[in-house]
């Protein structure tokens, strides 16, 4: 007797709620256990007793490169990738578009004039600016590497700097302290806007 061939107007049976396996929950504190910032390395330090820290990836513009450029970053990816012991993690995130600057000059223009006409046109663009700040965001990427003391701290941080800055334009940035927690922070709570 040949298989009964399921009718597709009927909906298909799902397992009861207690029937389906709940996923364990995973969250990033619990896989990047931050206790402190450590005032000798300004990186984070771990519950472990190793230290994180955080490098900005400098971004490009892909489309508008020659062959030879991709080439040559993606071979100094993985020759950095082949040669640092520990581990790496490249992350993104989205960030609030900063649009300060430009705030700032439309602010000094309106200022200065006196045109009623033009202050208006400049009052329309300064609220632009502020809209943009509020609900746009870009993309930015950071590399997570983990050492595991202190004295190794420097070693690997100026190995990852000169690997990824042969260039005519470095690959990686140095962060500041806050920046590095604005970013943990974000991770931390992917659904929270960061500021």
């Amino acid at each position: 007797m040949p298989d009964k061939k399921p009718d597709r107007n009927q909906p298909a049976k799902r397992p009861a709620p207690e029937q389906l396996k709940k996923a364990p929950k995973v969250y990033t504190a619990d896989k990047i256990p931050v206790i402190a910032v450590d005032p000798e390395t300004n990186a984070f330090l771990l519950d472990d007793g190793g230290l994180v820290d955080v490098l900005k990836i400098t971004t490009k513009d892909y489309q508008y490169l020659s062959e030879q450029d991709k080439e040559f970053d993606d071979l100094l990816y993985d020759r950095l990738f082949r040669t640092y012991p520990e581990d790496l993690k490249i992350v993104s995130l989205y960030f609030p578009v900063d649009t300060s600057n430009q705030i700032s000059h439309f602010r000094k223009m309106r200022d200065r004039t006196e045109n009623p006409l033009f202050r208006n046109l400049l009052n329309n663009e300064i609220d632009l600016f502020y809209w943009i700040r509020q609900e746009r965001r870009e993309k930015e990427y950071f590399l997570f590497y983990f050492v595991a003391d202190r004295t190794k701290h420097r070693e690997r941080q100026t190995h990852i700097i000169s690997t990824l800055s042969k260039g005519a334009v470095p690959l990686v940035r140095y962060m500041d302290v806050a920046n590095k927690t604005a970013v943990l922070k974000l991770l931390n709570n992917k659904t929270g806007r960061s500021a």
